[in-house]
C-alpha cells in the first residue's frame, strides 16, 4: 500500500477565502519535521529555561558579522527573567584589559545617545588586537546593552566582559611588535586558553563573594565554543568552552545556534570551500516546510543527536553533536541571516591617523594594507547576505522535493544486487545521504518495478523494506502484495495479517485476507 504524509497548511486568498490544503511531506525529512512539531520553545525561551538547571550558559556565535543573532541576544538581554539571574556576559571580542572602560560605560548613570554611542565607538577602536574591529554587531550590542541598563537599578545591571588577548595599541610601537605580541603562532593558538582562563577566574571569583547574581552567559563562536579540540589549519586548540566544562562541570550548557556547515566541505571544482547546511540540508528543509524559524532543543533525543558535528572542524573528527554541544536554536532561515559591517563615524578624522599607523606596522608583518581612502570605508554599513546562499538552499529546497529516487541508481546499476548493496550503504550514512532511502522511498522503488512488471525484483525490494521496517504495517502490506502478484499467496497470507496485527484498521488487508477465508 503507498503511504503519505500529510501537512496542512492554511492558504489565505484575498481577505476573507481561507481553505486548508493538504501538502505532502517527504518521508526522507518526515521524521524531522515531526520532531519540530513537537518542540513549543522558541530560541530565547530555550535560553531562559536551561537557566533553570544551569548556571553557565555558552551561546555558539555565527561567524562574527552575522547581526540577527545580535537581534535575539539583546531580545534576550531585555527580558528580566534574565536580568533577575545572570549580571555578567563574557564574550570573545575584546581584549581582558579593556573591562574596565566598557564596564565603566555599561554602568554609567544618564548619558544621551549621543554620548553613549561615542563612548561606543571609542571602545570598539581600542579594545581589540586587530587594527579596526569593523563589525556591526558589536556596536549594536554596546549601545543596545546601555539602553537595556539605563532603566534598570545598579544591582540589576548588566556587565559585558572581553576575554581575548589584551593588546594596547599604544605599545604597538613597531612592525616586530605585531609579529611578537599578536601575529605568530603561539599567541594565536593560546587564545582560547586566555579566554578560557579569563572567563573562569572571574566566575570563581564572583561565586566566591556574598554579593552579586551567580548565573553568567557567554558568548564564544564556534572554534571557542565547542567542548573539545578544535583544528584550522595549521592552528590547533583545546575550546575556551572547554575550560569552563572542565572547572564547572554540570554547571555548564553549551548551545549551537544554526549556521553552514564548516567542518571541511571543499569544492574542488571552483577551489573554495562549500557552503552547506548540516544534516545535508534536511534540519532546514523541515524548518521551511513548517514554515517556521525559531525553535530551541535539546540536542540529545532529536535529529542532530548521533550525526557528526559538522559547525567546526575537529581534530576528533568522529565527535557528535550531543558529545560537544548541549542544545541547539534554530533562530532565522540561512537567507534571512545578514552579514553587517561597518560603524557610522568609527573612522573619524581624529582617529583616522593612529588607524593608518596600526595597518602600515600590521602590513607590513601579515602583507595586508589599507590605502588612504580605503580606511574610512569602514564608516559605511554594508549588509550582504550569506555566502553561498546558492548552494546551501538548493540543497534544502532539494529535500523539500523529497531527494534523488533510488530508481535513478537502479537504471545505470549491474544488477539488483548491487542495487540492495547501494540502499544499505546510504541507510548507512543516515542523513549525509543524498538518496531517499527511507521506508516510503524503498516501498516507491518497490511499486515502480511492480508496475513494470518485474516481480521476482519487486518482491526482493518490499521484502528488504520489511525487514528493515519489522514493525511497520504498511511494509507488510505491500510486501503482501508483491507475493500475491507471484502468486505466494500463503506467505502473502501471513504478510498480510502481520499487517492486520500492527494496524487493525488497515481496509485493505481485510478485504484481502477476506478473500482467502
Amino acid at each position: 500500500m503507498r503511504k503519505y504524509y500529510l501537512l496542512w497548511a492554511v492558504f489565505f486568498f484575498g481577505l476573507y477565502n481561507v481553505s486548508a490544503q493538504p501538502r505532502i511531506i517527504p518521508d526522507s525529512i518526515a521524521v524531522h519535521v515531526e520532531f519540530i512539531q513537537n518542540q513549543k520553545l522558541s530560541a530565547k525561551e530555550y535560553i531562559l529555561n536551561l537557566f533553570n538547571k544551569y548556571d553557565i550558559v555558552i551561546f555558539c556565535e555565527r561567524t562574527h558579522d552575522e547581526l540577527t543573532q545580535y537581534e535575539l541576544l539583546v531580545d534576550l538581554f531585555s527580558d528580566n527573567r534574565f536580568q533577575e539571574q545572570v549580571g555578567d556576559i563574557f564574550m570573545e571580542m575584546g581584549g581582558s584589559h579593556y573591562d574596565k572602560q566598557i564596564n565603566d560605560h555599561l554602568l554609567a548613570e544618564n548619558l544621551s545617545q549621543e554620548q553613549s554611542i561615542q563612548k561606543a565607538l571609542e571602545i570598539q577602536r581600542n579594545a581589540m588586537w586587530y587594527p579596526l574591529w569593523e563589525r556591526y554587531n558589536y556596536h549594536y550590542l554596546l549601545t543596545s546593552l546601555y539602553d537595556i541598563n539605563r532603566s534598570l537599578s545598579i544591582d540589576k545591571k548588566i556587565k559585558l566582559h572581553p576575554t581575548d588577548i589584551a593588546v594596547d595599541w599604544e605599545e604597538i610601537v613597531t612592525a616586530a611588535d605585531i609579529q611578537t605580541k599578536i601575529y605568530n603562532y603561539d599567541v594565536q593558538s593560546g587564545r582560547d586558553s586566555v579566554m578560557g582562563n579569563t572567563i573562569v577566574s572571574y566566575i570563581a571569583r564572583n561565586d566566591a563573594s556574598s554579593a552579586g547574581r551567580k548565573k553568567y552567559f557567554l558568548i564564544l563562536n564556534s572554534a571557542h565554543a565547542t567542548k573539545g579540540v578544535w583544528s584550522f589549519g595549521r592552528f590547533r586548540a583545546k575550546s575556551a568552552a572547554s575550560y569552563v566544562f572542565e572547572r564547572f562541570g554540570e554547571r555548564v550548557a553549551n548551545v549551537l545556534v544554526n549556521f553552514e556547515n564548516t567542518a571541511g566541505m571543499y569544492n574542488t571544482v571552483i577551489g573554495l570551500p562549500e557552503v552547506l547546511p548540516i544534516l545535508n540540508g534536511k534540519l532546514d528543509a523541515a524548518f521551511e516546510l513548517l514554515g517556521t524559524d525559531d525553535r530551541g532543543f535539546d540536542i540529545i533525543g532529536s535529529p542532530l543527536e548521533g550525526k557528526r558535528f559538522e559547525n567546526m572542524a575537529m581534530e576528533d573528527s568522529t565527535l557528535t553533536n550531543e558529545q560537544v554541544f548541549t542544545g541547539f536554536v534554530f533562530y532565522k532561515s540561512f537567507p534571512k541571516h545578514e552579514h553587517v559591517n561597518g560603524v557610522p563615524d568609527i573612522v573619524d578624522a581624529a582617529f583616522k591617523p593612529e588607524l593608518k599607523r596600526r595597518f602600515q606596522l600590521w602590513g607590513a608583518i601579515t602583507g595586508s594594507f589599507l590605502l588612504d581612502k580605503e580606511l574610512e570605508n569602514a564608516n559605511f554599513i554594508v549588509k550582504k547576505n550569506p555566502e553561498g546562499l546558492t548552494t546551501y538552499w538548493q540543497r534544502v529546497m532539494y529535500w523539500i522535493g523529497g531527494g534523488k529516487q533510488i530508481y535513478s541508481f537502479y537504471r545505470t546499476a549491474k544488477s539488483l544486487d548491487e542495487t540492495i548493496s547501494f540502499i544499505r550503504q546510504e541507510i548507512a550514512k543516515g542523513s549525509n545521504s543524498d538518496y531517499d532511502v527511507s521506508e516510503t522511498g524503498i516501498n516507491t522503488f518497490g511499486y515502480t518495478l511492480l508496475n513494470q512488471g518485474k516481480l521476482d525484483a519487486a518482491t526482493t525490494v518490499l521484502k528488504l523494506n520489511v525487514e528493515l521496517h519489522p514493525n511497520s504495517w504498511n511494509t507488510h502490506d505491500s510486501y503482501g502484495e508483491a507475493l500475491l502478484k507471484t502468486d505466494r499467496k500463503k506467505e502473502a497470507v501471513e504478510a498480510y495479517k502481520k499487517s492486520l496485527e500492527l494496524n487493525p484498521d488497515n481496509e485493505n488487508a481485510k478485504k484481502v485476507l477476506q478473500e482467502f477465508e
